[in-house]
This record gives structure tokens, sequence and C-alpha cells, in this order.
């Protein structure tokens, strides 16, 4: 039997209609969104709709401090919303006192991420059967999500926020901090899947494991729970509020820079001063994006490369443990939350070695 085709009566029919349809584009995809557009908005005049655009004008402007926030600039309540975003366009720049800089993979995803929050999406994001089976509660699924898509470590520092806003209870915060610390999506699928191993299914091999590793911790320390807590501040005043807002973004990517240095120098200090075999695991568990391009460099069997390579991810390596407890207005001892990361660094490692 031949396949049936879509034509433009069947894809605007008014019975099969959910909600309106609407597109927005992450910087660097609007040319993709425009073609798509133009194919829409066709076909809704040939069955009699008076439509000009299907496209919600947004943007992700950058300040001084290198932070960025998603806008979108039109009414979207309601609608059925499909964003547009191209990880591969390295052609995006953006300037930082007075430099230009592109846009990486990961800086793509977190542009996707900032238009999701700025339409409101992780706020719904409301799953009963994660709730009941981790024992949480309203926006638990959201929180897991959002330190899953930001990767470490901002997804630690979107949930401290949640904590400070009351939206999290203190030891289900700390309980997120320390089970959902994952890397970054671009970072496992583009770098290391794409780029260095020339295999997608890789990346998204590697990535997966991270998300189950992530859930079997959850899984593990159920018995405490995530819920809201009572807002622990007042509302505070506009320029109180955007004072402390311009002074935390600037004090996390200052710590988050500064511990980047840091232990890159000590990388380089490491491999300069102690013999290749005892400074090479130094070397990988200081910083885990070069550790993890050493191990994919490597001489040893690709299995095993991909082994060590799962624990590291599951790791973080000691500068996303600084930057990530450093930033954090909530106290989580480095004991606790060095435990979690070996626990999880183990669980990755061993699923790895089963499925790969």
């Amino acid at each position: 039997m031949a396949e049936q085709s879509m034509g433009p009566r069947d894809f605007f029919r008014k019975e099969a209609a959910i909600a309106d349809l609407a597109l927005l584009a992450c910087p660097g995809a609007e040319e993709l969104c425009n073609l798509v557009d133009g194919h829409l908005v066709r076909w809704a005049r040939e069955v009699g709709m008076n439509v000009d655009t299907f496209i919600i004008p947004s943007d992700c402007p950058r300040f001084q401090s290198g932070d960025a926030k998603g806008l979108v600039k039109a009414s979207t309540r309601g609608d059925d919303i499909y964003i547009f975003v191209d990880p591969g366009n390295y052609s995006v720049t953006y300037n930082l006192f007075g430099y230009e800089n592109h846009l990486s993979p990961d800086d793509h995803f977190q542009n996707l991420i900032r238009l999701i929050q700025a339409r409101g999406g992780f706020d719904h994001l409301k799953l009963a059967l994660f709730n009941k089976l981790f024992n949480m509660e309203n926006n638990g699924f959201a929180c897991f999500m959002c330190a899953l898509l930001l990767g470490f470590p901002n997804g630690a520092l979107f949930i401290d926020e949640l904590y400070e806003n009351g939206q999290i209870n203190s030891e289900g915060a700390k309980r997120m901090i320390k089970c959902c610390s994952f890397p970054t999506t671009g970072f496992v699928i583009l770098s290391l899947g794409t780029a260095l191993y020339r295999s997608a299914k890789i990346g998204w091999t590697l990535y997966g494991i991270q998300i189950l590793s992530g859930l079997i911790l959850l899984a593990l320390t159920r018995k405490t729970k995530v819920c809201p807590a009572a807002p622990r501040n007042n509302m505070p005043t506009f320029f109180p509020a955007l004072t402390d807002a311009i002074l935390k973004s600037g004090r996390a990517m200052f710590l988050i820079g500064i511990y980047l240095m840091m232990f890159l120098s000590i990388f380089h200090l490491v491999q300069c001063i102690l013999p290749g075999p005892l400074s090479l695991p130094l070397q990988i568990v200081s910083e885990f994006s070069n550790g993890c391009i050493m191990l994919a460099q490597s001489s040893l069997p690709l299995k095993l490369q991909l082994t060590c390579i799962s624990a590291l991810l599951g790791f973080g390596g000691l500068c996303v443990h600084m930057q990530v407890l450093s930033s954090l207005r909530i106290h989580i001892p480095y004991h606790q939350f060095l435990g979690y990361r070996i626990c999880q660094a183990i669980i990755a490692a061993t699923l790895t070695f089963i499925m790969i």
C-alpha cells in the first residue's frame, strides 16, 4: 500500500488541531526557521487562513559580564511551540570586553535552554510517575531537566537559585545538586562523539549513560524528599534586585574563570614536574574536558577508553568541583559531594563497560 503524503488541508485540519502553532529561532538558526515558516504560511493560505508568519520574535542578548538571557517578545500562551537551534553554526559571534567570540555548540544549547526558560516551559514539567518514583513534589522533574540540560556548573547554580526562591527545600536542593551533576549535551554528543570519535552514536550512548547514572543516584537517595519550601527572603525592590543579580552573575563568572585558569595551570605544571606515569592521572582528573581528550587520543582499546571517559564525565573533574561548591549559597561539605561524584563515576563506568 502506497504511503499517503500530508497536504495543507490535513496539516491545518481544525478538528485535529490542539493549539495554535508558533516558531522560535535561536541565534544562528533564523535561516532554517524562515524556510520552514515560508512553507507553513503558503500551506495556511491554501486552506484560507490569513497568516503572515508563525515566527514569534525572540532574542538571546548578552551582558558585558558574559552572561545572557532569553527574550520571547510576544505572548505564546497556549501555543504549540517549535524551537529551532543549529549547534554546528560557528559563524554566530558576540562581543565580550571588546573581543569577538564565536558561539560553540554548548553556547547554542544554552541559548535553547534560555528560550525555553523565557517561555516558562520548565515550570509546566510535572510528571507524576517520575515524582513518585524519586520522592519529589511539583517541579522535581523540571529541576532534574534543568540540571541535565544546563550541565555543570550551571545546573547546580540553577538548583541553588530555586532553593533561594523557596521553590525547593534545603535537603532536597542538596540531594539534587549531589545526584544531578551532568556534563553539557554539546560537549558529550558533539565534541566527544562527533568531533573526537566521528560517531554521534558514541556521543548519545555516553550521554544516556550519564542520565541513567544520575537516575540511579536519585533512586538510591529517595528517602530525602524534594518539595517546595517557604520563600527565604522578601521580594526586593527593583534596583537592589538588579544590583544583586549583576553581582551574583559577575561573581559566578569570575570564580568559574579563575578555577579554570588555576587548574589548567596545575595541569601543565604537573606535566612538567612529575614523570608521565605519575602526572597522567592527576592531569586527567584535574580538568575533565582536557582529561577526556587525553583519554580519547591514548593508545588504550576503544572499550577501555570509553569506560574511562564515562567515569570521568560522572566524576566531573576537580576544577568543576571547585566551580560548583564555591558558587553555591547552600552549604554542602566537600567530602559528601566528592563521595557522590565517585559513586557516579563507578556507576557510569560499570554501565559503559557492560553496554559498549
